[in-house]
C-alpha cells in the first residue's frame, strides 16, 4: 500500500524510503536544464501518489502543473516535447 500507519496517534505517513526515492528523483531532474513532457508527467504522477497523504499535497503540485500546461498542450504536442526548466524551479 505504501503507507505507514501510526495507530497510537491515529495518523498515516509516507514511509521514509519512499520520501527518499521521491527526493532523489526530484534532485536528479532539477540537475537538468530540460525534461520531456513524459518525464515531467512521470514526476507529477509520483508526487500525486504521495500527495494524498500530505496536508494540501495536491495544492503544492499546482504550480508544476500550471508550468507544464503553459509550455505543453496534450492535444497538440508530443510526449517527447522538450520542456525547459527555468529559474522558476
Amino acid at each position: 500500500m505504501g503507507v505507514y500507519f501510526v495507530t497510537n496517534r491515529n495518523i498515516v505517513r509516507v514511509p521514509a524510503d519512499r520520501i527518499q526515492s521521491i527526493l532523489c528523483l526530484v534532485f536528479k531532474m532539477l540537475d537538468r536544464t530540460s525534461l520531456t513532457a513524459r518525464e515531467f508527467l512521470f514526476l507529477l504522477g509520483v508526487l500525486g501518489a504521495a500527495a494524498e497523504l500530505l496536508m494540501l499535497g495536491r495544492l503544492h503540485m499546482r504550480p508544476l502543473q500550471t508550468y507544464l500546461l503553459f509550455l505543453w498542450r496534450p492535444h497538440a504536442h508530443s510526449l517527447d516535447a522538450v520542456i525547459p526548466l527555468t529559474s522558476f524551479f
